[in-house]
C-alpha cells in the first residue's frame, strides 16, 4: 500500500451556483430527469440513480440544464450538492481523471483527479454529481476507465496507490454527461460499453412557441415583433441545416438579442451574430433570408 499524502479537492469550491437557470420547455427535461435520481413517494434518493446523458447540437443549453438541475436536487435534499465538471478533450487521459504525483511545496502528494475526486466528495457529504461535459471529447482509454464507475461497482481503481475509491453504501454520485452528436469535429465515437450504462436524452430545437417563451424571458425589453421574426428565422435555416455548415441553436439567438440590447443596432447584431456564422454561398443564403424578414419590415433599417 502506498504512504503518499493524498491531496482532496475542497467542497466549498464545488458548491457554487449559476448565474441564470434553465428555462424548462415541453419536454420537461428536468422534470423526468429528476425521477430517474429521485423516489417521488419518500423524497430519497434511488438506490442506483441512473447515469443521465444529453444529446444536442450546440446552443440548445446543456450545460445550464445540468446546473439548473443540480439546483433543483439540491431544493429537493434540503443542502447545496457539490458537482465536480470535467471539461472534455484529448488533454483528459486516465491519469487526470484518477489523479497524479505532483510537487506542491517541498513536497510531493498524491492530487485526487476529477472521478476519484468526486467519490470522496460524496463519502464526505452524502452525495456529489459528476458533470462531464462533452463526453465524447474524451479519448478511447479515458472512457474506458469509466465503464467501473458508471455500472453497479461504482469505483475506480488507481494503480498508482493500490488503492480502490468507491463509494460508501449510503452515498450517491450523480452522472450527468452532454455530448454533441459524433458528427461533430474534434470528437471520438462513444463507447458502445459506456453508453450502454446511460439513459439517455435527445434534446432538440425547441418549438417556436417554448424558442420564444425563452427568449422573451430573457430578453424582456426587445420588442415581440423582433423576437418573432428572428425564430422563424431560424426555424427556415434549422430546415435546411443539412445545406449549411453551421447550426443556429437559441444560444446564437439569445446572443444576437443580447448584442441588440447594447448597441441598439439590429443590422449590427443580425450580422455578427447570425450571418458572419457562415461562409460564401451560405452566408449569401442566410443574409437574403435576413433582409427578407427584417428590412423589408423596416426593422434593421
Amino acid at each position: 500500500m502506498s504512504t503518499l499524502k493524498i491531496i482532496k479537492p475542497e467542497v466549498s469550491e464545488n458548491t457554487s451556483s449559476p448565474s441564470s437557470k434553465y428555462i424548462e420547455t415541453e419536454a420537461k427535461l428536468i422534470e423526468r430527469s429528476l425521477k430517474l435520481i429521485v423516489d417521488e413517494k419518500s423524497g430519497t434518493f434511488h438506490e442506483v440513480p441512473a447515469n443521465i446523458l444529453y444529446v444536442s447540437s450546440h446552443g440548445l443549453g446543456k450545460t445550464l440544464l445540468v446546473a439548473t438541475l443540480r439546483e433543483e436536487l439540491s431544493t429537493m435534499m434540503g443542502y447545496q450538492i457539490p458537482m465536480v465538471t470535467i471539461d472534455c478533450s484529448q488533454e483528459w487521459k486516465e491519469y487526470k481523471m484518477k489523479g497524479s504525483v505532483m510537487g506542491v511545496g517541498g513536497e510531493t502528494p498524491f492530487v485526487l483527479g476529477a472521478v476519484t475526486g468526486a467519490i470522496e466528495m460524496a463519502n464526505e457529504v452524502g452525495c456529489c454529481i459528476l458533470d462531464i461535459e462533452e463526453i465524447n471529447g474524451l479519448p478511447p482509454g479515458a472512457q474506458k476507465m469509466l465503464n467501473g464507475l458508471t455500472d453497479w461497482r461504482r469505483s475506480v481503481y488507481v494503480e498508482l496507490l493500490a488503492k480502490k475509491f468507491e463509494l460508501k453504501p449510503d452515498t450517491r454520485l450523480i452522472i450527468l454527461a452532454t455530448m454533441n452528436p459524433s458528427g461533430y469535429g474534434g470528437v471520438f465515437s462513444l463507447n458502445p460499453d459506456l453508453r450502454s450504462r446511460f439513459s439517455e436524452f435527445q434534446i432538440k430545437y425547441p418549438t417556436p412557441k417554448d424558442e420564444g417563451n425563452i427568449l422573451k424571458s430573457l430578453h424582456p425589453n426587445v420588442a415581440v415583433s423582433v423576437v418573432d421574426r428572428l425564430i422563424t428565422l431560424a426555424a427556415e435555416i434549422r430546415e435546411k441545416r443539412t445545406a449549411f455548415s453551421y447550426e443556429i441553436g437559441t444560444r446564437d439567438l439569445s446572443r444576437l438579442l443580447d448584442n441588440y440590447t447594447k448597441t441598439d443596432d439590429l443590422e449590427l447584431a443580425l450580422e455578427i451574430d447570425l450571418a458572419n456564422k457562415f461562409d460564401g454561398t451560405e452566408r449569401g443564403t442566410v443574409v437574403d433570408r435576413i433582409n427578407a424578414h427584417f428590412k423589408t419590415a423596416g426593422l434593421a433599417e
